[in-house]
């Protein structure tokens, strides 16, 4: 049954984790159906095909990482053994616990708890005005090392330039917001510098400006992903805003209303829109709900220690860990697609333009380029990471969306019958 019906699809770290479960020998074949492609039975005999959103499921094999590092494979097979050992006797005598809240520490604990309260806000009250901006630390009741979190998360997404974000005014928490704003000015693309945020519409109800801290995305944005892949790409690839007017009560306008004309100011440094449709493309509501939905575990409390584990000795090549990573060659058993974020794990598909002088780069991107991404992939320009789960159903190019229509046609033509014939998806573009 699960080879007819059962489809694994992953997202970011779930792509490795995908892979780890795929490619690890469960022993000795012992039905027809677990004989499908030897006399083992491979993880993948367990699936009827695979999907990832913006995680490569790269094979645990030596190529990975080895060929990329001259002498990675002979330090591997050296410590593979007694770092196996230490490893399982730290997991067995609960030193070492088997699941890590790596969401605990620091400014990510203070922040990733404030994503599920704010979700939760928004969800819940989306116009009303929001309470919880004044109610943000610094207070008696938190620790030193925990208001100095608030501070830097909130000097990051509302400094306007270097000075505001030195100096820590304006202050986030004296402006009037509603609760899906505040949510926005938490995660939206055009506050949050970073690829963890969602394109989800913009501020509207008073005046905004473009940020050049820490670089404006309206003068450096326009630079090649390629160029500076893990700098420009990430931190400026669209120009970032601030609400302006303190005494103004901002509201949030919606992923596919912010063409519409505004009252306020809302241009770039070059007098082009912040905010533009291609860059816009999941629901706001949807947004609130992934962050504020109790059961959904959106900031990932929880992590599998021992994987992360597993996963480092897979990757190296080698068995320490007990790890049984036989089936490396998983990529063509079953059916299976991708769909990756331009901003993400995309820019190995397309390439950078200065790969050869990078080194590893371009053994990187050859290797991904090559082994990894699955004939049916595509690009989904103007995603962020975290949009490529959560985008609307219509975007606003009049097109479906992207991944849902990806991964709904292979799960059909699979279970038809025709998974392995290769699916060519509808030309997507802005």
């Amino acid at each position: 049954m699960r080879q007819r019906k059962l489809f694994i699809a992953s997202h970011s770290l779930g792509g490795p984790v995908t892979a780890l479960y795929l490619s690890t020998d469960f022993g000795p074949a012992r039905t027809q159906q677990e004989n499908t492609f030897g006399d083992r039975y491979a993880g993948y005999n367990d699936c009827a095909g695979w999907f990832a959103y913006d995680g490569p499921i790269i094979p645990f094999d030596t190529k990975v990482l080895t060929n990329l590092v001259p002498g990675l494979q002979q330090v591997g097979d050296a410590l593979a053994g007694p770092l196996g050992n230490l490893s399982d006797a730290l997991f067995t005598s609960g030193l070492l616990p088997g699941s890590a809240n790596l969401t605990s520490e620091l400014s990510a604990s203070y922040y990733l708890r404030m994503l599920n309260i704010y979700g939760l806000a928004a969800r819940l009250y989306p116009d009303e005005p929001s309470k919880l901006l004044a109610q943000m630390p610094e207070n008696p009741q938190s620790n030193l090392l925990e208001n100095l979190a608030g501070s830097v998360v909130r000097r990051i997404l509302l400094s306007k330039d270097y000075v505001d974000f030195f100096t820590g005014q304006p202050d986030l928490r004296t402006y009037r917001m509603s609760n899906m704003a505040a949510l926005g000015t938490l995660v939206d693309n055009n506050s949050l510098p970073t690829w963890l945020n969602y394109g989800m519409g913009t501020l509207d109800g008073g005046p905004v400006a473009e940020k050049t801290f820490p670089l404006p995305g309206s003068i450096f944005g326009w630079l090649p992903a390629q160029l500076l892949p893990l700098t420009v790409n990430i931190l400026t690839p669209v120009p970032r805003q601030v609400p302006t007017d303190p005494g103004k009560f901002y509201t949030w306008r919606d992923y596919d209303k912010v063409a519409d004309s505004y009252d306020y100011a809302h241009t770039d440094l070059l007098g082009q829109p912040i905010s533009k449709p291609e860059t816009e493309v999941t629901a706001a509501h949807d947004a609130a709900w992934t962050m504020g939905a109790p059961t959904y575990d959106f900031t990932e409390y929880y992590y599998s220690l021992k994987s992360l584990v597993d996963m480092a000795f897979g990757y190296t090549g080698t068995a320490g860990s007990g790890v049984r990573t036989w089936h490396t060659d998983f990529g063509g058993k079953r059916p299976n697609a991708a769909v990756l974020t331009r901003n993400g794990f995309g820019i190995f598909k397309v390439g950078f333009d200065l790969a050869d002088l990078v080194p590893g780069v371009k053994g990187l991107q050859d290797l991904i380029a090559k082994d990894v991404m699955p004939a049916n992939s595509a690009v989904a320009e103007g995603y962020s990471h975290m949009d490529i789960g959560n985008a609307a159903e219509k975007q606003n190019n009049g097109k479906p969306e992207i991944a849902t229509y990806m991964i709904t046609n292979m799960m059909m033509n699979t279970l038809n019958g025709d998974g392995y014939k290769v699916y060519t998806p509808y030309t997507f573009g802005r």
